[in-house]
C-alpha cells in the first residue's frame, strides 16, 4: 500500500457534508455523540469527526494520579522561536537570536531574554540556552497568560527546547486552565524538543500550527502531558517522536490531537498512554526508516485513529502493547516492510476497516507485504475486527509478492473476534494461527487456510474456536493448508479439505473436541 500522509481542515473545500475525506477520496460521515466509551458508532462503522475537531464522546477524561516529584531536577536547555515575515517577491528577513539568559525564571520577564520578550513579529529565532551548571527551568503560568493578553508574548514562530547532559532544561506550562480565556502557548511553525530538553504540561494548552512543508512538531527528548492539551492538527502537519534523537511522549491525562504522527522516524520513538485521549486525524506510522524503532505502550485512556490506515514497521521495527484502555483504528498494516509486534494483554482494540470499501486489504493485515514480519500475541483483553467482510489476514497478500513475508497470531487467553480470517494466501506468504486458550470467534466470512509456496497452518491446542455462523473452514483453497487439533474445542459449520483440484489440505485431529453443525 502507498503510505500517504494527509489531514483535512474543517474549512477544506474538499469536504462534503461536514466530514473528512477517506482513503478513496469520498467524504466520511461525521461521528455522533451517543456514548463516551467504546461508542456504538465505531461498531456500526461511522467515521470520526473532521480534522481539527473533537467528537463530544471523547471529552470524558480518566483521572490518573502521578507523582510529580520525579520531575524535579529536570530543566529545558534551549528554546528557539523564529518569526518569518514574507511578502510576494521578497526574501525572508534576516533572523536574529533571542537567548534565554538565566537558569530558573518566568517566561514573561523581559530581563530573562537577551533581546526582550518573545513576539510573533520580531523576526527572531528564540533560544532558551546558556543555563548554569545543573540546568534551569522556564515557567509559563497564570501571570504569563495575563501578561500575554497585553504583549502577545505567548505567540512565537519557532521554538526549540534543549540542553546538555550537565545542563538539562525544562519548559513548564502551568497556566491554570489557560486563564483568562483560552490563551495557549502558540507556535506558528516548528517546535522541537532536542536532546536533554523536557516539556511538562499541566492544566495548559499547547498549539503547534506546523503548516505543511513549513514546520513540524519534533520530540527528540521528553514530553510529559499531565493534564491539558496538545494540538497540532492543521492540514498536512506532522508530529515526530524520535526524529534525529530518541524521543518519548508520555500522557497520564488530557488530550492530544494530531494530524499525522510518526513514532520512530529514524531512531527510537515511544508513545506512552496511561490516560486521556490521543486522537490522530491522518496517518499513524511506526518505525519508518530501517534504523528506527517505534513503540506504543497503552495502559489506559484512548488511542483513536480511524480516518486513515496505520502502518506499523514501515521499514524498521514497530511495537504496540495494550494492557488497558481502548484503541480504535481503521486499517492496520502490522509489518509494512519491517518487523512488527502487537501484544494484547488487556483492554480493547477495535479495527473497523473500510465500510465504504470492504474486502481485501481491510482490517488487520499481519505480515502481509514484501519483506515484512508481523506477530500478534493475545494474552488477555479483546481484539475485535467484526465489521462485515473485514477481518484478520495472517501472512496474506492480495497480490503475489516478490520477497517472502510471514505473519502469526498466537492466542493464550482473551477474546479474538473477526468476520473473516485468512491464514496465508498468494505467493511467498507464510501464515500461522495458534489458539492455546481463550475464545476465537470467526464470523460470516469463514476461516481460509491456504498458501503457496509458503505454508499456512492453524494449530488448536486449547481454548475454544468457533466458526459456526453459516460459514466454512477451508483447508487448502487453491494451494496448500493444514489444520491440527490436539486439545481444546473446535465448533464449525463445515470443514472443507482441498476445495479445488489443485488444492492440498491436511486435517489432523489428535485430541480435543471437533463438532460440526452441518
Amino acid at each position: 500500500p502507498v503510505n500517504i500522509r494527509r489531514c483535512v481542515l474543517n474549512n477544506s473545500p474538499r469536504l462534503g457534508n461536514g466530514g473528512s475525506l477517506g482513503e478513496d477520496g469520498h467524504p466520511l460521515s461525521a461521528l455522533s455523540s451517543e456514548s463516551p466509551r467504546l461508542p456504538r458508532q465505531y461498531l456500526l462503522g461511522l467515521e470520526a469527526e473532521k480534522c481539527g475537531s473533537q467528537p463530544p464522546w471523547l471529552t470524558s477524561k480518566r483521572a490518573i494520579t502521578m507523582n510529580t516529584n520525579s520531575l524535579r531536577g529536570w530543566r529545558i536547555g534551549a528554546v528557539f522561536v523564529c518569526c518569518c515575515v514574507l511578502t510576494h517577491g521578497t526574501a525572508q528577513a534576516a533572523l536574529s537570536t533571542n537567548a534565554w539568559s538565566v537558569g530558573d525564571g518566568k517566561w514573561e520577564v523581559s530581563a530573562n531574554w537577551s533581546h526582550g520578550l518573545p513576539a510573533p513579529t520580531n523576526n527572531e529565532v528564540l533560544i532558551v540556552n546558556g543555563s548554569p551548571m545543573g540546568g534551569g527551568s522556564t515557567t509559563v503560568d497564570v501571570a504569563t497568560v495575563v501578561s500575554s493578553v497585553g504583549n502577545n508574548c505567548l505567540t512565537v514562530s519557532n521554538l526549540t527546547v534543549g540542553g546538555t547532559i550537565l545542563s538539562p532544561h525544562r519548559l513548564f506550562l502551568n497556566t491554570a486552565n489557560n486563564t483568562p480565556g483560552t490563551i495557549a502557548l502558540v507556535v506558528l511553525n516548528s517546535f522541537t524538543i532536542t536532546s536533554h530538553g523536557l516539556l511538562v504540561i499541566t492544566n495548559s494548552r499547547l498549539s503547534v500550527q506546523a503548516p505543511h512543508d513549513q514546520g513540524k512538531f519534533v520530540i527528540d527528548s521528553s514530553a510529559l502531558l499531565i493534564s491539558g492539551s496538545i494540538v497540532s492538527s492543521n492540514e498536512g502537519s506532522e508530529a515526530d517522536i524520535g526524529f534525529a534523537n530518541s524521543g518519548i511522549l508520555a500522557m497520564s491525562n488530557g488530550t492530544v490531537q494530531l494530524c499525522n504522527l510518526v513514532v520512530g522516524s529514524s531512531v527510537a520513538g515511544t508513545l506512552q498512554i496511561a490516560g486521556g485521549t490521543n486522537q490522530i486525524f491522518g496517518t499513524l506510522n511506526l518505525g519508518v526508516a530501517n534504523t528506527a524503532t517505534g513503540t506504543i505502550w497503552q495502559t489506559g485512556g484512548q488511542l483513536v485513529t480511524t480516518n486513515f490506515t496505520s502502518f506499523i514497521a514501515t521499514a524498521g521495527s514497530g511495537q504496540i502493547t495494550v494492557s488497558n484502555g481502548e484503541a480504535l483504528l481503521r486499517n492496520v498494516f502490522l509489518g509494512n516492510g519491517g518487523q512488527a509486534t502487537l501484544t494484547m494483554a488487556g483492554g480493547t482494540m477495535l479495527v473497523r476497516g473500510d465500510l465504504d470499501n470492504p474486502g481485501a486489504n481491510r482490517g488487520l493485515m499481519v505480515g502481509s507485504t514484501d519483506g515484512s514480519t508481523g506477530a500478534v500475541w493475545v494474552t488477555g483483553g479483546q481484539l475485535l475486527v467484526t465489521n462485515s467482510n473485514t477481518g484478520i489476514s495472517i501472512g496474506r497478500s492480495t497480490i503475489p509478492q516478490v520477497t517472502p513475508h510471514s505473519g502469526s497470531l498466537t492466542q493464550s487467553n482473551g477474546i479474538v473476534r473477526a468476520d473473516i480470517v485468512y491464514v496465508g494466501q498468494n505467493c511467498c506468504g507464510e501464515g500461522t494461527l495458534t489458539v492455546a486458550g481463550g475464545t476465537n470467534i470467526v464470523g460470516s466470512g469463514g476461516l481460509i487456510i491456504d498458501a503457496f509456496p509458503g505454508t499456512a497452518s492453524v494449530w488448536i491446542t486449547g481454548g475454544r474456536t468457533i466458526v459456526t455462523n453459516s460459514t466454512d473452514i477451508i483447508v487448502g483453497d487453491q494451494n496448500r493448508g493444514r489444520l491440527t487439533v490436539s486439545n481444546g474445542v473446535l465448533l464449525a459449520s463445515e470443514i472443507i479439505v482441498g476445495k479445488t483440484n489443485s488444492a492440498v489440505g491436511t486435517l489432523t485431529i489428535a485430541g480435543g473436541s471437533v463438532s460440526l453443525s452441518n
